[in-house]
């Protein structure tokens, strides 16, 4: 409501108008009314064009996310239950082919030997992303996001020995440079 001073419009909220009475730049997220609606609260200074910079006011906007904020919620308790409920078949999937590895032995072939380290590396690679969309989940909720460098030609040799069949029979040629950029990694 342009023009309007906040105790008018919102005269039912003297608490929250009185916390940021004197802001003058702010972004927060606050829970107003009956109903605990959230809102994305942003608060800018309005100066004056003519009088070098004069401070005449601050512009208020309140933005309505409490569906957003419930789907974010709803899509993280999602990706956490499916993480969870993945990870103890993939861990068995690894198990059994790491058994299957002892139990065999030296009587183990070629054919066998690829196998169960194909079974293994997909166990793992699952497992990564399992983990991953834990991670997703967990994210939103801090404050901070962490980074650290990546060691791009081990991701690059991971990958090439995950598709190791595919290249072979495709009979593709992979030209790799002599050195990898530097990639980061948030969590």
């Amino acid at each position: 409501v342009a023009g309007k001073f906040a105790p008018d419009v919102f005269p039912e909220h003297k608490d929250l108008i009185n916390q940021f009475r004197d802001v003058t730049e702010a972004r927060a997220q606050i829970s107003m009314g009956t109903a605990n609606r959230i809102y994305d609260l942003q608060i800018a200074p309005l100066f004056h064009r003519s009088h070098a910079g004069e401070l005449i006011g601050r512009v208020i906007l309140l933005t309505d996310i409490t569906e957003r904020e419930l789907l974010i919620a709803e899509l993280d308790a999602f990706a956490r239950t499916v993480a969870h409920d993945l990870k103890t078949p993939i861990n068995a999937t690894i198990g059994y082919a790491e058994l299957l590895r002892v139990e065999l032995g030296s009587s183990m072939n070629e054919k066998m030997d690829k196998m169960t380290k194909g079974i293994m590396r997909g166990g793992a690679n699952m497992a990564s992303i399992t983990n991953s969309l834990l991670l997703l989940a967990q994210l939103r909720r801090q404050e901070e996001v962490k980074q650290a460098v990546v060691d791009m030609k081990a991701v690059v040799a991971e990958a090439l020995s995950r598709f190791e069949f595919q290249i072979r029979e495709s009979r593709a040629r992979i030209v790799q440079p002599d050195q990898w950029p530097q990639g980061v990694n948030s969590y």
